[in-house]
C-alpha cells in the first residue's frame, strides 16, 4: 500500500509518498506534483492512484483530484455543488449532496436559506471517477422534524 507522508495531517502538504514494507521499512515512491493543491488531503487510494478533495466553500462545486503516481499525471473530476464524498468501494465513491428546487442565494439570508432547505433532499450516488458518471442510489429529506424530548427507557436495572 502507498502512504502519504502527511495525507491526514493538518501540518502541511505532503512532499512525497512512501511504500511501507514491514521488513524493508519505508521507501519513497514519488514526489507529490505541483498540480495538486496544497490545501487538500489525499484520503483515498486504489491500486493506481491517490484521490483527494480540497476544502470548498459551502454550496459551491468542488473538485476531486486523481493523482496517478506511476505516470505522474493529475486528473480533475468536477464535483457538484454541496457534493461530498463519504465513502469509497473499489474504484467508485459514495457521494452525498443537497438537492433543492431553487438555487441558494448569494447573500447570507438565513431565513431564505431555511425556506429553501425545508423542501430539500439529500441525494446519495455512486461516482465513477474514470467517467464522472453518477448513479443515484436514494434520497432522504434534508429537514427532519426536531425530535421532542422522549422519556428514556431503561434496559439495564440500576
Amino acid at each position: 500500500p502507498a502512504y502519504s507522508s502527511a495525507a491526514s495531517a493538518l501540518m502541511g502538504a505532503p512532499t512525497q509518498i512512501y511504500r511501507i514494507d514491514p521488513a524493508a521499512g519505508k521507501t519513497p515512491v514519488a514526489a507529490v506534483p505541483d498540480a495538486l493543491p496544497h490545501h487538500m488531503q489525499l484520503q483515498w487510494c486504489d491500486e493506481y492512484a491517490l484521490y483527494g478533495c480540497p476544502l470548498a466553500a459551502s454550496h459551491q462545486p468542488g473538485t476531486l483530484y486523481r493523482w496517478d503516481w506511476q505516470n505522474d499525471t493529475v486528473q480533475t473530476i468536477p464535483m457538484l455543488a454541496d457534493e461530498k464524498i463519504i465513502a469509497c468501494e473499489g474504484s467508485r465513491f459514495l457521494t452525498i449532496r443537497i438537492e433543492t428546487n431553487e438555487p441558494f442565494p448569494n447573500f447570507g439570508s438565513t431565513e431564505q436559506e431555511k425556506a429553501i432547505l425545508a423542501h430539500a433532499v439529500y441525494v446519495y450516488a455512486w461516482l465513477d471517477p474514470a467517467t464522472g458518471a453518477r448513479e443515484k442510489i436514494c434520497t432522504r429529506p434534508y429537514a427532519v422534524p426536531a425530535a421532542k424530548s422522549l422519556p428514556l427507557k431503561r434496559t439495564i436495572p440500576f
